[in-house]
């Protein structure tokens, strides 16, 4: 009888465990989601006031600094050079400059990047090109 209520008694705690964990869990995804949406709402309305020239965006012209035009917006996408899918090497060659057509176009095969990617790139908008 005693090893039985043990054992009942160690399923229980471990149970409860799990229950505690995955709540804990839980409430930091919800504060994680919280946060991002608090850090993009704040980083795009920063990016609806702020306009760069192009001498500016030239100077970011590198794999560690790596600034696109898109129809007169510009994007930061350094920390995405690594993540695309076709590799850095078909960003590289944009960087610090307009990047509409190639974006486009993706690669000069004609068809456009996904509303994915589109929308991703939302994600790196840091502001527009000045007039």
């Amino acid at each position: 009888m005693k090893k039985l209520l043990a054992a009942v008694l160690t399923v229980y705690v471990i149970a409860m465990s799990f229950v505690l964990v995955g709540g804990l869990l839980q409430k930091q995804a919800k504060e994680a989601a919280i946060t991002s949406r608090a850090t993009h709402t704040s980083r795009s309305l920063a990016a609806a006031t702020t306009s760069y020239t192009t001498a500016t965006i030239a100077q970011h012209n590198s794999e560690s600094s790596c600034w696109l035009i898109i129809n007169n917006k510009v994007y930061d996408v350094t920390s995405f050079l690594s993540e695309h899918p076709g590799g850095a090497s078909t960003i590289l060659p944009f960087c610090g400059k307009e990047a509409t057509h190639a974006f486009d176009t993706k690669d000069q095969s004609g068809g456009g990047h996904s509303s994915e990617a589109t929308n991703l790139l939302q994600d790196y908008l840091i502001g527009s090109l000045a007039p």
